[in-house]
């Protein structure tokens, strides 16, 4: 098994002077073949469908011949290829900094960030 965190230091506007902080809302934007999510507090396996809302707690997996990509609210994007699974552990943004935690768990395959 395989944590990676990715701290990224940001600049958003809207981070200070009181503004309330960016929406942490992650979502899975491309999907290709057999992908399944398990949503936090269960134990079942649904097909994952664009625009899915992910959350600390969800994993993802990839099948065969599969792929997906989930984009994270500071615009950066993780591809899963096929034969991986990963759970989000961690969604943060310390607003005074602006500072981006993501921490996510791998199971196992490959994954590639970009952003």
């Amino acid at each position: 098994m395989l944590a990676l965190t990715i701290l990224v230091a940001s600049t958003a506007a809207g981070c200070g002077g009181g503004s309330p902080c960016p929406s942490t809302l992650t979502i899975l934007s491309i999907t290709e073949g057999d992908v399944s999510v398990m949503k936090a507090g269960t134990d079942d396996w649904t097909e994952a469908e664009v625009e899915m809302e992910l959350e600390v707690g969800d994993t993802i997996k990839t099948g065969g011949n599969s792929s997906a990509e989930i984009t994270f609210f500071d615009g950066s994007t993780m591809e899963l290829e096929a034969g991986t699974e990963i759970e989000i552990l961690s969604l943060d943004l310390a607003c005074d900094t602006g500072v981006t935690t993501i921490t996510l768990e791998q199971m196992i395959g490959d994954t590639i960030r970009r952003g």
